[in-house]
C-alpha cells in the first residue's frame, strides 16, 4: 500500500535496493513468519515424511508470500514513479508491506492510479500461480507452493480492495470522494471510516472463529489491530493537516517582555509571569539578541534560578528563529522543522518585534486544543 507518512529512521533490515529503491525487511516480519510457518506446515504433510521437510517448505511458502507482497509494493512504486513521485522505501512488515511515497499525490487521480497498482499486481500474481499449479503433477510440493501462492496473493488483492484505509480500497475511496468534493481531507475521513468499520468486522469474526476452535482467527484479529491503529492514527494525521491550513499563527504569538542579559533568571520569571508575557533578551543597544531555551531552562533547578542569569538559559538569535509576519500554517510548520527551537520570535509587519511564538502553543493548536494561558516559559 502506498503511505500517507514518512517515518525518518530506518524501518528495519535492508535487503537491497531494486529499481533503485531501498527496501527493508521490519522485525515484525518474523512473527508474520514464524505464525506462517506453523499454520502452513500442515499443508505439506505427506506420509511417512519427516515433519522437518513439511517446516522446511511452509517456511519456504512464508518466504515466497514476503516476495509476492513486494512485487505488490513494487506496482505501487512503478506507477509512483511514473507519474513523477519519488519512492523513499518500501518495507516489509506483519501481513503486509508499505511503499513510502517522497509526497502526497496532487490529485486524485494520481492517487487512484498509485493505489490501484498494487492489487492488479497481485490479481496477476496469482492468476499465474493458479495456471503453474494447474500444470504441476498434483499432491507434489510445486503444486501445493503454487496454489498456496495463487491462495495468498488473491486473498491480498481482495483485502487490500476492501474500501478502508490503510488498505488500497480506502486509497481508492479517498480518491473517489476527493475527487467529487475537491477535498483530500473529506475523502480521508470516509476512507477512515470505513477502514475502522472493516477493522470491527475482523475483530468479531476472528473472536468468533477462535471460540469455534480455528486457529485462523488469530489472523483476523491481528488484521483487525493493525486496520484499526493505522486507519485511526490517519484519521488523526488528516485532522491536524485540516487545523494547520487554517492555522491563525497570529492569535498564538504572546507578547515580549524585554529583559537584560544579566537579569537573574528567578526574577526574570517573576516578571514574566505577572506581566503575562514572554521573556526576550536584548543586547546593550535594547534589540532582541536571544529567546529563552526550553531545554536549558528546564535543567536549571529551581533552587538555583537566583543564581543564573537569564542568558544563561537563552539561545542567541539566527535566521530560522526569527518570522516574519503574514505566515501561514504550512509555511510556519516547515520552518519550524528547519530550525527545531521552543520560542521563536516574531516581527510585526513594519518590523518591530510582534511577540514570541511558542512550539508547544503550536502543536496544542493542531491537535485542537487551547493555547496556555501561562505566559511564563516552562
Amino acid at each position: 500500500m502506498p503511505n500517507d507518512a514518512t517515518p525518518s529512521r530506518r524501518p528495519g533490515v535492508p535487503l537491497g535496493r531494486p529499481l533503485g529503491i531501498p527496501v527493508f525487511l521490519a522485525p515484525s516480519w518474523l512473527v508474520a513468519g514464524v505464525l506462517v510457518t506453523y499454520t502452513v506446515a500442515p499443508v505439506f504433510s505427506q506420509p511417512r515424511t519427516p515433519g522437518v521437510v513439511h517446516y522446511a517448505l511452509a517456511a519456504l511458502a512464508a518466504v515466497l508470500f514476503a516476495a509476492s507482497v513486494l512485487a505488490h509494493e513494487l506496482g505501487h512504486s512503478l506507477v509512483s514513479l511514473w507519474l513523477g513521485i519519488p519512492i523513499r522505501r518500501i518495507t516489509l512488515y506483519l501481513f503486509g508491506g508499505l511503499a513510502e511515497l517522497d509526497h502526497d499525490p496532487r490529485t486524485a487521480a494520481t492517487e487512484y492510479l498509485v493505489a490501484i497498482a498494487g492489487p492488479l499486481v497481485s490479481v496477476f500474481l496469482a492468476g499465474c500461480a493458479a495456471l503453474v499449479a494447474g500444470l504441476t503433477a498434483a499432491g507434489t510440493a510445486p503444486q501445493r507452493l503454487a496454489a498456496y501462492l495463487a491462495l495468498t496473493n488473491a486473498v491480498v488483492a481482495v483485502l487490500n480492495l476492501l474500501p478502508g484505509l490503510p488498505l488500497d480500497g480506502g486509497v481508492v475511496v479517498r480518491a473517489a470522494v476527493w475527487g467529487v468534493t475537491g477535498n483530500r481531507e473529506t475523502g480521508t475521513r470516509a476512507a477512515v471510516r470505513g477502514g475502522q468499520g472493516i477493522a470491527l468486522a475482523a475483530g468479531a469474526y476472528g473472536a468468533v472463529r477462535i471460540g469455534a476452535g480455528d486457529q485462523y482467527g488469530l489472523f483476523a484479529l491481528l488484521i483487525a489491530v493493525f486496520v484499526w491503529t493505522n486507519a485511526t492514527a490517519l484519521g488523526r494525521r488528516s485532522a491536524v493537516l485540516e487545523r494547520l491550513g487554517s492555522l491563525d499563527v497570529g492569535a498564538l504569538v504572546r507578547p515580549a517582555l524585554l529583559v537584560e542579559a544579566s537579569l537573574p533568571l528567578a526574577e526574570g520569571l517573576r516578571r514574566a509571569f505577572a506581566a503575562g508575557r514572554r521573556l526576550v533578551v536584548v543586547d546593550a543597544h535594547g534589540d532582541p539578541a536571544a529567546v529563552i531555551s526550553g531545554p536549558a531552562l528546564a535543567a536549571v533547578p529551581e533552587r538555583r534560578r537566583p543564581w543564573v542569569t537569564v542568558a544563561d538559559v537563552s539561545r542567541a538569535l539566527e535566521p530560522g528563529l526569527v518570522l516574519e509576519p503574514g505566515i501561514d500554517g504550512p509555511r510556519l510548520l516547515e520552518l519550524m522543522r528547519a530550525t527545531p527551537a521552543t520560542e521563536y520570535l516574531v516581527r510585526a509587519p513594519n518590523g518591530t518585534l510582534a511577540g514570541v511564538l511558542a512550539a508547544h502553543d503550536v502543536a496544542r493548536a493542531l491537535e485542537g486544543m487551547p493555547s496556555l494561558a501561562e505566559a511564563a516559559p516552562a
